[in-house]
């Protein structure tokens, strides 16, 4: 700029033309200096918000959020239905505290003598996310999401759950050496903090499904888990993924 300034003094042009183009200059080089200062604190900004990014995500914030959100969102959707209180449901229909009291007391026993045989696993059809549970989701998080694809989703984990430990049990003299190979990952990735649960990992559904997990189907899990039907565990870099219902 300082040369261009000599070179104006240097030629025979108007004094108010010389003028005139030096202060359109310097307010050049004022908006230049503003645009300089502009970028670096946008560069700062953007530092911030990668580390508050970074901490959200290493302390699971946003799982917290998503489910304080949706209980929030459950607890006024309930409180908003008037209705009878429990014991006014009792009198009003007859049942008594003892009949009840007797009928949980022999269900309990049912459940225990169930769960006591190990040779009787009984498995229940999946509770399929319905459109009041989805419509209670927040916005932001469920997106354009529909509720037969987020169904399917849920399936699909629970289709390759069941399809993970039939293969545990298969006969030892069919098993290939690629499912040997797959139940020896398997073994390796189970967890202490799992014991006894079945859970599934991004390895499980490429070997059933021949396919790796779409990027859509993370915000299925991520909505999923808000409505509680399964939770994720994350040890050694391994997501495992444990149907709750």
């Amino acid at each position: 700029m300082a040369n261009i300034f000599k070179g104006l003094r240097s030629t025979n042009c108007d004094p108010h033309i010389i003028q005139r183009i030096k202060l359109e200059l310097l307010e050049t080089r004022s908006n230049l200096l503003n645009l300089q200062n502009t970028l670096k604190r946008t560069a700062r900004r953007e530092e911030e918000c990668r580390a508050m990014t970074q901490f959200i995500k290493s302390c699971r914030l946003y799982e917290m959020i998503d489910d304080m959100l949706l209980d929030i969102a459950f607890q006024t959707n309930v409180d908003s239905k008037p209705g009878a209180s429990i014991e006014q449901l009792m009198t009003t229909s007859g049942v008594q505290k003892s009949s009840i009291e007797t009928l949980q007391s022999t269900g309990a026993a049912a459940t225990g003598a169930l769960k006591s045989s190990p040779e009787r696993r009984v498995t229940s059809k999946p509770k399929l996310v319905t459109n009041d549970e989805l419509a209670l989701v927040p916005s932001y998080l469920r997106g354009r999401i529909t509720l037969d694809k987020l169904n399917e989703t849920y399936e699909m984990i629970r289709e390759v759950t069941e399809l993970k430990y039939q293969l545990f049990k298969k006969n030892k003299k069919t098993i290939t050496t690629e499912e040997r190979e797959a139940i020896t990952r398997m073994r390796a990735e189970t967890v202490p903090t799992l014991k006894g649960q079945r859970f599934i990992t991004v390895a499980d559904i490429k070997f059933f499904k021949d396919r790796m997990m779409p990027k859509a189907t993370l915000t299925h899990l991520s909505i999923l888990r808000s409505l509680h039907r399964l939770y994720e565990i994350r040890d050694k870099n391994v997501l495992r993924i444990v149907i709750a219902i």
